[in-house]
């Protein structure tokens, strides 16, 4: 979905989902790709979330307001991987 960093800019916050809760994410700002999980991150200004829990019952609510656009599993391990080989 769309987001926006403390700078301004707007970017994307791709993230997934295990048993209701947030496992990884991925947020893309200018090209830029920055990944975050609830143990570390690329960088502390996106940091994982403080508020992990997601309930599914409010997908339809997502789409609607935020523009959410569910990712397959395989794009997602694609953003991930992505993220991951831009800190080298």
């Amino acid at each position: 979905m769309y987001c926006e960093n403390a700078a301004g800019s707007m970017g994307y916050f791709s993230f997934e989902v295990i048993d209701h809760m947030l496992t990884r994410i991925v947020k893309e700002y200018e090209g830029r790709l920055y990944w975050s999980t609830p143990s570390t991150c690329k960088d502390e200004s996106y940091a994982f979330t403080d508020q992990p829990e997601f309930n599914d019952e409010e997908i339809p609510t997502l789409i609607a307001d935020f523009q959410l656009s569910p990712l397959t599993p395989a794009h997602f391990e694609d953003l991930w991987r992505r993220s991951l080989r831009a800190d080298s």
